[in-house]
């Protein structure tokens, strides 16, 4: 129970200055893309009875690598290929590890090339949209015209182009030619392509994601589904490093006993229970 109040304690204040536990949570979190998260304990100190972290601060993923028993190093001026890291000072959470692969999956890493052709898409479907999203004036000069005619003909197109009007020579004809494409450009067909694949990596379903025509409650009702069970997967790497932190905070200050743990509870699963208590409460002992 002492270690539980101490918890209790460390979590209600900021873990430090302008930061706020979300912020660490999120950095953690984000484990999901970049495959790991660490996070700095700062320098221990006694408050009343017991020692504390002075901080917890979030460090990008660039300072640490992974040794082949899985154990994390801490890149320092002093040596570039990494200390292994205190399990007082340090937390770590990683998102799928493999034996071939302890630095864990990051999604990114799928996205790479859908994103890459993505913006090469939207720089032709730009030119596209430059190329044929306007009628396409084009001027004729008599045989034989001097280069000022050729010159003051260009301008006059230029200016119907931006100004919608423009002032020719009598004897100039201008036709007015017309895209004739239909249906969705290719250029389009690449950018939508590489946002379904992008979104299927991140939220793990697909039927919303290509739902065309038809089907949009089973569609909705298919990724709400899915997201939840993506949000309670992923909060169980917050829950880690939080783990973590209480496992160190006990074992400096208390000998023997299991440390609290910190557990994400959904409301309506807090709503079920009570509900399922009470119901069970009265079949047994008329409750009036």
């Amino acid at each position: 129970m002492k270690s539980y109040e101490l918890a209790k304690e460390f979590f209600d204040r900021r873990p430090d200055t302008n930061t706020e536990w979300i912020d660490i949570d999120w950095h953690n979190y984000s484990s999901i893309l970049f495959g790991f998260s660490a996070t700095h304990l700062g320098a221990w100190k006694k408050e009343g009875e017991h020692w504390l972290p002075s901080s917890v601060e979030a460090w990008p993923a660039s300072r640490f690598l992974f040794n082949q028993d899985h154990e994390l190093l801490v890149k320092t001026k002093d040596n570039r290929n990494g200390e292994l890291a205190e399990p007082s000072r340090w937390t770590c959470v990683r998102h799928m590890p493999s034996a071939k692969n302890p630095y864990g999956i990051a999604l990114l890493s799928s996205c790479f090339w859908p994103w890459l052709f993505k913006h090469g898409g939207f720089k032709f479907f730009v030119q596209l949209c430059e190329r044929f999203g306007v009628p396409f004036p084009i001027g004729k000069h008599p045989q034989g015209a001097q280069e000022n005619e050729i010159n003051e003909l260009m301008e006059g197109l230029a200016k119907l182009i931006t100004d919608g009007i423009a002032v020719i020579p009598d004897n100039n004809t201008i036709d007015i030619l017309e895209s004739k494409i239909s249906g969705q450009p290719v250029q389009l067909q690449l950018i939508n392509l590489c946002n379904s694949e992008m979104s299927k990596a991140l939220t793990s379903q697909t039927l919303a994601t290509e739902q065309k025509q038809g089907g949009a409650r089973a569609a909705s009702e298919t990724h709400t589904k899915r997201a939840g069970e993506n949000q309670r997967a992923d909060r169980a790497l917050v829950s880690g490093y939080r783990n973590q932190i209480l496992e160190a905070i006990h074992h400096v200050n208390f000998d023997g006993g299991k440390p609290p743990k910190y557990v994400w509870r959904d409301k309506k699963e807090i709503n079920t229970d009570t509900v399922s208590t009470l119901r069970e409460s009265a079949r047994l002992v008329k409750v009036p």
